[in-house]
């Protein structure tokens, strides 16, 4: 049973066990449906999403009473006597309604982020120097890492850099491939020692200093260099879905992977309420995009997932909620936790004409707003670009996006391309 004075960890058990949860806005009373984790089977893994709807309900109490009245009639004769008892009972109803009310007391759990600026490295990086880096979240290290603002280059702590022969030698990371914040070793997954620059760390619980010597590849050969990582400013991270709360989405969009879809980075999107499934769902501050939990796309049995689309959501229904009878939309991410918005994953996104595999993340964005400094828009000449590839899901149809700028855009990535080719086989000659 739960303590009535306490005001958190009310079973007072020191951890979060229970049957199933689900996350809420309001403490007034629990949601009368949603989509809730459920513990399925005899461990703790075994969790799945379910909807519950609950019912408010009337209870009744009948109670009787039975009042006896005892009458007596007697009759005088000269020899007999005669005795008559006569009962009569009263049944009187009386109904009670019995009303019960339940408080629900909300923790939300309020994370600082960080943001860092980068300089000092050689000329052979110098695309790099001046990037800001803004934190994307904790590996399983519980490290911090970093994605640069409008560039593909990340931060990140790796415990073993190629996954198993490099003797296990912590250090901090700067690379083009993004990190796999569920592993521990070898996060960019290329089972090599293969990234710009590097620094020797023990503790994954500490950002590098501001100050550092660095081992960073200067085209020749590996450089000790002094490399500076300002930090900018903390910013809260709030997991709970208040109101008022407001998501900035920051994807890497860039023209080689998918600069049609870059005006999506930055837009802000603001709480509006919950769907029919209790989910929340957002719509931007300045555009026409909309951020909502999706669990049947076309209306029949696709997978649960988070779309970014240019629909509004209809708020009366439970699947299809842009009723299109089809999954066409700009971006999906699949995932049965509904509550609460991705705080960083990889979506699927349409960028004209393939679908492609972006990382993004949804910043919360209280009454504080990060100043962060703008990044060159040259990018380095051995960065790795995401390709272009098509779909293998379920997502057949697009929604474009007018506009010359786009299209002029995709042209010129397009011109680039061919000049590179032609170049690398003039060279590649003997």
């Amino acid at each position: 049973a739960p303590s009535t004075t306490a005001t958190k960890d009310l079973d007072g058990d020191g951890d979060c066990q229970y049957h199933a949860r689900i996350n809420s806005d309001t403490s007034a009373y629990p949601p009368t449906n949603g989509f809730w984790t459920m513990r399925c089977g005899a461990t703790e893994s075994e969790r799945s999403t379910v909807v519950v709807e609950l019912i408010a309900m009337t209870t009744t109490v009948t109670t009787s009473t039975t009042t006896a009245t005892k009458t007596t009639t007697t009759t005088h004769t000269s020899t007999t006597k005669t005795e008559t008892k006569t009962v009569t009972t009263t049944r009187t109803v009386t109904t009670t309604t019995r009303t019960v009310t339940v408080t629900t007391t909300i923790t939300t759990t309020t994370t600082n982020f960080i943001s860092l600026k980068l300089s000092g490295l050689c000329s052979y990086k110098a695309a790099l120097n001046g990037l800001t880096f803004d934190q994307e979240g904790f590996s399983a290290n519980g490290a911090r890492y970093f994605k640069a603002v409008d560039a593909s280059y990340y931060i990140y702590y790796d415990e073993d850099c190629n996954g198993g022969s490099n003797n296990g030698l912590n250090r901090w990371i700067i690379d083009s491939s993004p990190p796999n914040p569920t592993l521990l070793e070898d996060l960019d997954e290329d089972g090599n020692c293969n990234y710009h620059a590097r620094l020797d760390w023990d503790d994954p619980g500490t950002i590098p200093s501001a100050e550092s010597t660095w081992k960073v590849w200067c085209g020749l050969g590996w450089e000790e260099q002094t490399v500076y990582l300002d930090n900018l400013g903390t910013w809260e991270y709030d997991d709970g879905q208040a109101e008022s709360s407001i998501l900035e989405l920051r994807g890497n969009f860039d023209a080689a992977s998918c600069g049609v879809r870059n005006d999506m980075n930055g837009i802000q999107f603001e709480y509006q309420g919950a769907t029919a499934t209790g989910a929340p769902y957002y719509k931007s501050t300045s555009t026409n995009h909309f951020i909502y939990f999706d669990p049947a796309c076309n209306g029949v049995n696709e997978s649960n997932r988070w779309v970014i689309d240019t629909d509004e959501p209809d708020l009366t229904v439970r699947g299809d909620l842009d009723n299109d009878g089809q999954c066409e939309y700009l971006a999906r991410v699949k995932t049965d936790v509904g509550g609460t918005t991705p705080k960083g994953a990889m979506w699927r996104v349409y960028c004209e004409p393939d679908w492609v595999d972006i990382w993004i993340a949804l910043y919360r964005v209280q009454s504080t707003t990060l100043s962060t400094t703008a990044a060159p828009t040259t990018n380095s000449t051995d960065s790795d670009g995401d390709s272009g590839h098509d779909d293998d899901d379920d997502d057949g149809s697009q929604k474009a996006i007018s506009g010359a700028g786009r299209t002029s855009s995709v042209a010129l990535a397009g011109l680039f391309a061919a000049f590179a080719l032609f170049f690398a086989l003039f060279f590649a000659s003997p």
